[in-house]
């Protein structure tokens, strides 16, 4: 059965983060590997969330760099500073299922961290570590939903 939701990690998945790059301005950096992919989901009419433990400050930082990609392309964003919760927290991953308001296992998610990827899976939600958006793609088509990429 394919997902009903998909939530994606920011960092390092929708946004590189670079410490490299603080000191010249902003530590994000689109990851436009992962542009076709959200367009893929959204013309399957997949919900799509992000799931972050952003602070307010970076989070304000990062919608300062106004792509159009963030925050308007997903239903739902649960962020750490927002919510006073953080990954790989129990309560913060049954938090983002019920925004998502969909059984945890019709939830996909994507982080590059392994710990909340397990923490994910503990929750019920399908959850692979993140390599690539090739990848992402090519997992989401094992799970019955072929984006077409």
């Amino acid at each position: 059965m394919p997902p009903a939701f998909v939530y994606f990690d920011l960092c390092n998945v929708l946004a590189f983060l670079d410490g490299d790059r603080a000191a010249s301005g902003s530590p994000f950096r689109l990851n436009v590997g992962m542009l076709p992919v959200v367009a893929a989901l959204e013309r399957a009419r997949v919900p799509i969330g992000i799931v972050s433990n952003l602070t307010n400050d970076a989070w304000q930082q990062l919608l300062g760099l106004h792509w159009g990609i963030i925050p308007g392309r997903f239903r739902e964003i649960v962020r750490s500073g927002e919510v006073g919760l953080s990954k790989p927290e129990p309560a913060f991953f049954a938090l983002a299922t019920t925004r998502a308001g969909v059984a945890p296992g019709r939830i996909y998610y994507v982080d590059d961290t392994l710990q909340h990827v397990a923490a994910a899976r503990s929750a019920g939600w399908e959850a692979e570590r993140f390599t690539s958006a090739v990848a992402v793609a090519d997992s989401l088509a094992r799970r019955g939903l072929n984006l077409g990429l």
